[in-house]
């Protein structure tokens, strides 16, 4: 008999935190890198980390009648934080970090990906980006990330 065993559901799948940039991106162009990461995580092939914090950003920043041009509704704006607090792993976003100085209320992505033991911050924000990492969490675009899974998965 092997010695080998299945891997139990959920084992080894990487946390990722989306920037609030990543998910409007992911929901205005269909089409785009933020959408397939989108898509990848509602197929189970991340758990998406994230905080009240992000998701009360994210509703503020859908709700910006400029966002209305490129379809982005109320409606499809709440259908997305009723997602991301049910299918996201949602941490309190109480830990203090004081890293990102040009730009302090980037901090919040860097409090949720250490409460919430995430391997990666995808953003677009060149604060963050600039930082490269954080405490063993690798910041990174939404094409490195999507590349990183699709190696992971053979996609």
């Amino acid at each position: 008999m092997s010695r080998r065993r299945s891997r139990k559901p959920g084992r080894n799948i990487t946390r990722i935190v989306l920037d609030t940039n990543v998910l409007i991106s992911g929901m205005i162009v269909e089409g785009g890198t933020p959408a397939a990461l989108l898509r990848a995580w509602l197929d189970h092939q991340f758990v998406m980390v994230t905080s009240p914090a992000i998701i009360a950003e994210f509703v503020d920043v859908a709700q910006r009648s400029h966002l209305r041009k490129y379809g982005l509704t109320d409606a499809r704006a709440e259908e997305m934080a009723f997602l991301l607090w049910a299918k996201a792993l949602v941490t309190p976003g109480t830990r203090t970090v004081e890293v990102v100085e040009a730009d302090p209320d980037d901090d919040k992505f860097l409090v949720c990906a250490l409460e919430g033991e995430a391997e990666y911050i995808v953003s677009g924000d060149t604060h963050l980006l600039n930082l490269g990492h954080h405490r063993g969490v690798q910041i990174v675009t939404a094409a490195e990330m999507l590349r990183l899974i699709e190696e992971r998965t053979g996609g």
